[in-house]
Order: structure tokens, then C-alpha cells, then sequence
């Protein structure tokens, strides 16, 4: 049927925005288009699979933009950003961002997944605050979100890490070694753009 692909189309072009990038994308879903009206059913997918793959790195920078500055007397270094496997038109993204003490060995790996498919065993401990507590991590509240996170330092090795989940759809993950104490941790646990994190994905 071609409504339903017609529909898809429509979808996906109110993604996209900007004007180059829009040319890509609007020229791939009218070819995927054409290819189907005339039934090159493979053609059709290979254009549309070309398309929401633009789209997706697209939504990727998107995303990218709402993780935390790095805090005072660190940098950041280049993100890693790739695709969840869900199908060809899967919306899941996982973007590792890793932070470097300038004057120090600190270092940490902020992580943010969107929409994947095993999100559900990331959701154990913050349901049960016992799954949690037997892991070491302690409950903290986070500006802008009605859920708490979780966050662990161990002062021996000088390593942490903090967790939140949003709506059982948006994972964000701090994983820190040589670190002084878990404030840096806090801080930048406050450092995300929820309210974008939470537009673009749709989370009311």
C-alpha cells in the first residue's frame, strides 16, 4: 500500500531541519518514493534506509549537544556516536563522551543511551532501591527531574560512578576513575539539558 509509506515519508521530513541536510534527506525519500511506485522494492529500501540513517546521525548530534561542560580544570574529548539496533528505522542512539583533569589523572566517561532494546535490565536498581543499595550506589537528586539518581565512590581506588534513567527510555551514566572525591560527579550530573533531553525524545 503506498499510504503508509507516504506517511513515513512525511514523518521523517518534519525531523529534519537544516537546509543541506534537508536536500540529502528529501531527495532520498522522494527516489524511495519513485522506487516504489514502481514496485523496485529494494531500491526503495536501500534510498529510505539511506535516509533515516542521516536522519539518526542527525538526532545523534542532537543529543550529543545536551551532555555536560566539562567542570573547571577538565576537557572533553571527541564524542562516539552510533545507532541502536532496533530495525532500520530504530530512533536509538548511544553516545559515549569521555572528560579529561587537566592537571590530575582524573577521567571520565559520560554516557547517554536513548531507546535501547535492553534498557529494561538497566531499569532493575532503580526500581528496587535494594538492587541498588547491594551495588553500593546511594540515591541523589538531580535539578530539573523528578527522578533520583544513583551515584558510588570508593576512596580507596579513587573511582565513581553515577546513574539516572528517565522514563525507561533515556539512560545517562558517569563512570569516573582517579578522582578525588564524587563531587565532581555531582556536578556534572546537574551539567545535562534535561528539558532538550526530554523534548527530543518526546518525554512529557
Amino acid at each position: 500500500m503506498r499510504l503508509p509509506l507516504k506517511s513515513l515519508a512525511a514523518a521523517l521530513l518534519i525531523t529534519v531541519s537544516a537546509p543541506a541536510f534537508a536536500d540529502k534527506v528529501t531527495d532520498a525519500i522522494g527516489a524511495g518514493l519513485k522506487y516504489y511506485e514502481e514496485q523496485r522494492l529494494a531500491k526503495a529500501i536501500g534510498e529510505l534506509g539511506y535516509a533515516v540513517g542521516q536522519i539518526s546521525r542527525r538526532l545523534a548530534e542532537i543529543y550529543e549537544a545536551t551532555m555536560p561542560p566539562a567542570p573547571g580544570g577538565w576537557k572533553t574529548q571527541k564524542a562516539r556516536r552510533q545507532g541502536v539496533r532496533g530495525g532500520i528505522f530504530s530512533t536509538g542512539v548511544i553516545i559515549n563522551k569521555r572528560y579529561r583533569q587537566l592537571d590530575g589523572r582524573g577521567s571520565i566517561t559520560a554516557q547517554l543511551i536513548v531507546d535501547n532494546p535492553m534498557m529494561q535490565a538497566f531499569a532493575a536498581m532503580f526500581v528496587n532501591p535494594q538492587v541498588a543499595a547491594a551495588s553500593g550506589f546511594e540515591r541523589t537528586r538531580v535539578r530539573g527531574v523528578s527522578e533520583e539518581a544513583l551515584i558510588k565512590y570508593d576512596p580507596d581506588n579513587k573511582r565513581g560512578e553515577a546513574r539516572l534513567m528517565l522514563a525507561s527510555r533515556v539512560f545517562i551514566k558517569l563512570n569516573g576513575s582517579g578522582l578525588e572525591s564524587e563531587e565532581v560527579l555531582k556536578e556534572m550530573l546537574q551539567g545535562w539539558n534535561y528539558a532538550e533531553i526530554k523534548r527530543i525524545a518526546e518525554i512529557k
